[in-house]
Protein backbone atom coordinates (compact mmCIF):
# COMPACT_ATOMS: atom_id res chain seq x y z
CA UNK A 1 0.00 0.00 0.00
CA UNK A 2 1.47 3.32 -1.05
CA UNK A 3 0.24 6.30 0.97
CA UNK A 4 1.61 8.65 -1.70
CA UNK A 5 -1.45 8.15 -3.86
CA UNK A 6 -4.30 10.19 -2.34
CA UNK A 7 -5.24 11.45 -5.82
CA UNK A 8 -5.68 7.86 -7.02
CA UNK A 9 -7.95 7.21 -4.02
CA UNK A 10 -9.96 10.31 -4.85
CA UNK A 11 -10.32 9.32 -8.50
CA UNK A 12 -11.28 5.74 -7.63
CA UNK A 13 -13.78 7.03 -5.04
CA UNK A 14 -15.40 9.37 -7.60
CA UNK A 15 -15.70 6.62 -10.19
CA UNK A 16 -16.94 4.08 -7.65
CA UNK A 17 -19.53 6.58 -6.36
CA UNK A 18 -20.80 6.77 -9.94
CA UNK A 19 -21.26 3.00 -10.04
CA UNK A 20 -17.96 1.83 -11.51
CA UNK A 21 -17.47 -1.62 -10.01
CA UNK A 22 -13.87 -1.83 -11.21
CA UNK A 23 -13.00 1.37 -9.30
CA UNK A 24 -14.65 0.05 -6.15
CA UNK A 25 -12.68 -3.17 -6.59
CA UNK A 26 -9.53 -1.03 -6.81
CA UNK A 27 -10.35 0.63 -3.49
CA UNK A 28 -11.19 -2.76 -1.98
CA UNK A 29 -7.89 -4.23 -3.17
CA UNK A 30 -5.90 -1.25 -1.85
CA UNK A 31 -7.48 -1.23 1.63
CA UNK A 32 -9.07 -4.56 2.53
CA UNK A 33 -5.96 -6.10 4.11
CA UNK A 34 -5.29 -2.96 6.17
CA UNK A 35 -8.90 -2.73 7.36
CA UNK A 36 -8.99 -6.43 8.20
CA UNK A 37 -5.71 -6.22 10.15
CA UNK A 38 -6.96 -3.14 11.99
CA UNK A 39 -10.25 -4.85 12.87
CA UNK A 40 -8.39 -7.95 14.03
CA UNK A 41 -6.24 -5.88 16.37
CA UNK A 42 -9.22 -3.98 17.77
CA UNK A 43 -11.49 -7.01 18.17
CA UNK A 44 -8.72 -9.53 18.96
CA UNK A 45 -10.62 -12.17 17.03
CA UNK A 46 -10.31 -13.37 13.44
CA UNK A 47 -14.03 -14.02 12.91
CA UNK A 48 -14.93 -10.59 14.26
CA UNK A 49 -12.30 -9.02 12.02
CA UNK A 50 -13.87 -10.77 9.01
CA UNK A 51 -17.30 -9.45 9.97
CA UNK A 52 -16.08 -5.92 10.65
CA UNK A 53 -14.05 -5.71 7.43
CA UNK A 54 -17.04 -6.87 5.38
CA UNK A 55 -19.32 -4.38 7.11
CA UNK A 56 -16.81 -1.58 6.52
CA UNK A 57 -16.82 -2.15 2.77
CA UNK A 58 -20.60 -2.41 2.67
CA UNK A 59 -20.75 0.95 4.47
CA UNK A 60 -18.11 2.45 2.17
CA UNK A 61 -20.10 1.36 -0.90
CA UNK A 62 -23.26 3.01 0.36
CA UNK A 63 -21.49 6.14 1.68
CA UNK A 64 -19.28 6.85 -1.35
CA UNK A 65 -21.85 9.09 -3.07
CA UNK A 66 -21.81 11.29 0.06
CA UNK A 67 -17.99 11.34 0.41
CA UNK A 68 -16.89 15.01 0.36
CA UNK A 69 -13.15 14.56 -0.29
CA UNK A 70 -12.26 16.49 2.87
CA UNK A 71 -9.00 15.12 4.22
CA UNK A 72 -7.44 11.82 3.26
CA UNK A 73 -9.60 9.03 1.91
CA UNK A 74 -7.61 6.63 4.12
CA UNK A 75 -8.65 8.58 7.22
CA UNK A 76 -12.28 8.54 6.06
CA UNK A 77 -12.37 4.76 5.66
CA UNK A 78 -10.51 4.19 8.92
CA UNK A 79 -13.11 6.32 10.71
CA UNK A 80 -15.75 4.01 9.24
CA UNK A 81 -13.65 1.02 10.38
CA UNK A 82 -13.26 2.45 13.90
CA UNK A 83 -16.99 3.09 14.26
CA UNK A 84 -17.85 -0.31 12.83
CA UNK A 85 -15.42 -2.08 15.20
CA UNK A 86 -16.83 -0.12 18.14
CA UNK A 87 -20.37 -1.07 17.14
CA UNK A 88 -19.34 -4.69 16.81
CA UNK A 89 -17.74 -4.69 20.27
CA UNK A 90 -20.79 -3.01 21.77
CA UNK A 91 -23.14 -5.58 20.25
CA UNK A 92 -21.02 -8.47 21.45
CA UNK A 93 -20.21 -6.98 24.86
CA UNK A 94 -22.78 -9.06 26.74
CA UNK A 95 -21.09 -12.21 25.46
CA UNK A 96 -17.50 -11.15 26.15
CA UNK A 97 -17.27 -12.46 29.71
CA UNK A 98 -18.61 -15.85 28.71
CA UNK A 99 -16.30 -16.06 25.69
CA UNK A 100 -13.31 -15.04 27.81
CA UNK A 101 -14.14 -17.80 30.28
CA UNK A 102 -14.39 -20.38 27.50
CA UNK A 103 -11.08 -19.22 26.02
CA UNK A 104 -9.40 -19.42 29.41
CA UNK A 105 -10.60 -23.01 29.77
CA UNK A 106 -9.16 -24.11 26.44
CA UNK A 107 -5.73 -23.73 24.84
CA UNK A 108 -5.47 -20.97 22.26
CA UNK A 109 -5.18 -21.96 18.63
CA UNK A 110 -3.23 -19.48 16.56
CA UNK A 111 -3.15 -19.63 12.80
CA UNK A 112 -0.65 -16.85 12.23
CA UNK A 113 2.20 -17.68 14.62
CA UNK A 114 3.57 -17.13 18.10
CA UNK A 115 4.48 -13.46 17.63
CA UNK A 116 0.90 -12.63 16.60
CA UNK A 117 -0.35 -14.48 19.69
CA UNK A 118 1.92 -12.35 21.91
CA UNK A 119 0.72 -9.12 20.27
CA UNK A 120 -2.90 -10.22 20.71
CA UNK A 121 -2.35 -11.12 24.36
CA UNK A 122 -0.78 -7.73 25.02
CA UNK A 123 -3.55 -5.85 23.18
CA UNK A 124 -6.24 -7.79 25.07
CA UNK A 125 -4.90 -6.32 28.32
CA UNK A 126 -5.73 -2.78 27.18
CA UNK A 127 -9.12 -1.05 27.59
CA UNK A 128 -10.97 -0.62 24.28
CA UNK A 129 -10.28 3.08 23.67
CA UNK A 130 -6.61 2.74 24.61
CA UNK A 131 -6.29 -0.35 22.36
CA UNK A 132 -7.93 1.56 19.48
CA UNK A 133 -5.45 4.40 19.94
CA UNK A 134 -2.40 2.14 20.13
CA UNK A 135 -3.43 0.22 17.03
CA UNK A 136 -4.05 3.40 15.01
CA UNK A 137 -0.74 5.01 15.99
CA UNK A 138 1.63 2.07 16.27
CA UNK A 139 0.17 -0.58 13.98
CA UNK A 140 -1.50 1.55 11.31
CA UNK A 141 1.04 4.38 11.27
CA UNK A 142 -1.30 7.32 11.84
CA UNK A 143 0.21 10.33 13.56
CA UNK A 144 -1.22 11.24 16.94
CA UNK A 145 -2.98 14.21 15.33
CA UNK A 146 -4.48 12.02 12.59
CA UNK A 147 -5.60 9.47 15.20
CA UNK A 148 -7.17 12.25 17.27
CA UNK A 149 -9.06 13.58 14.25
CA UNK A 150 -10.16 10.10 13.28
CA UNK A 151 -11.42 9.25 16.79
CA UNK A 152 -12.92 12.70 17.37
CA UNK A 153 -10.87 13.54 20.45
CA UNK A 154 -8.12 16.02 21.32
CA UNK A 155 -4.54 15.15 20.40
CA UNK A 156 -3.68 15.33 24.12
CA UNK A 157 -6.12 12.49 24.75
CA UNK A 158 -4.27 10.36 22.21
CA UNK A 159 -0.96 11.15 23.94
CA UNK A 160 -2.47 10.29 27.31
CA UNK A 161 -3.85 6.99 25.99
CA UNK A 162 -0.46 6.01 24.58
CA UNK A 163 1.11 6.85 27.94
CA UNK A 164 -1.55 4.84 29.79
CA UNK A 165 -0.93 1.87 27.47
CA UNK A 166 2.75 1.95 28.38
CA UNK A 167 1.89 2.04 32.10
CA UNK A 168 -0.53 -0.87 31.76
CA UNK A 169 2.00 -2.89 29.78
CA UNK A 170 4.78 -2.19 32.28
CA UNK A 171 2.52 -3.40 35.07
CA UNK A 172 1.11 -6.45 33.32
CA UNK A 173 4.20 -7.37 31.28
CA UNK A 174 7.20 -6.68 33.53
CA UNK A 175 9.71 -7.65 30.82
CA UNK A 176 8.11 -5.26 28.31
CA UNK A 177 9.84 -1.96 27.43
Amino acid sequence: MNDDLPELDSNLANLAAGGCEESFRGLFDRYYDQIHAYAWRICCDSNSADDVAQQVFIKIASALPKYRHEGKFKSWIFRIALNTARDHLRVTARYRDRIAQLQADQPKVVETGASDLRVTEVLEKLPDKIRETVVLVHAQGFTQKEAADLMGCPEGTVSWRISEARKILRTSCPNHD
